[in-house]
């Protein structure tokens, strides 16, 4: 077995619930499929996985007999080393996807704009909305695609994560 395999180590953790319950508060949001949070140590990264009872008791056992689990459910986002809470595309679009985002943290880019956004470029905001200072919001394109997860700035919308990074950088 790898030396790196040796630290990964799946665990109900508490800090990723309280951590992904943070978020999705302050974008007045809610996971309908997130019975259980499971946590993914591995090195400095903590990820944070939502998945149905069924499937994470699957995953305890399993890791319990000795495999190793990389993956269970669905990746809600990481935690870093300070604790600050990145949340994965997977669950931008879930929440999209299931309409159980507040309408004023989602923000509508239209063609170059939605472009520039993928392309990891800062984008000005044209609309008349206040929105809040460094408020987290959840970017779409005029057909209701996630785009990814944007920082507000002024009248400027910074890409956080957004689907084009899986292209400009690796893990």
């Amino acid at each position: 077995m790898p030396v790196e395999e040796k630290r990964v180590r799946l665990t109900v953790c508490k800090e990723g619930k309280r951590a992904l319950d943070s978020f999705l508060k302050s974008i007045d949001a809610y996971n309908k499929n997130c019975a259980v949070v499971l946590c993914l140590f591995s090195g400095e990264k903590m990820k944070v996985y939502c998945a149905q009872q069924s499937l994470a008791q699957l995953a305890m056992t399993l890791q319990d007999s000795g495999e190793i689990i990389y993956h269970v459910g669905m990746l809600a986002g990481s935690l870093n080393n300070r604790g600050v809470f990145l949340p994965s595309l997977e669950l931008g679009w879930e929440l999209i996807k299931a309409n159980t985002i507040s309408g004023r943290n989602v923000v509508v880019l239209e063609g170059d704009e939605a472009k520039e956004f993928i392309f990891g470029r800062t984008v000005e905001l044209v609309s008349e909305m206040n929105w809040e200072e460094g408020k987290a919001v959840a970017v779409i394109n005029e057909q209701g695609e996630f785009l990814g997860w944007g920082k507000i700035r002024g009248k400027r919308i910074i890409p956080v994560v957004d689907i084009g990074s899986y292209v400009r950088y690796k893990d």
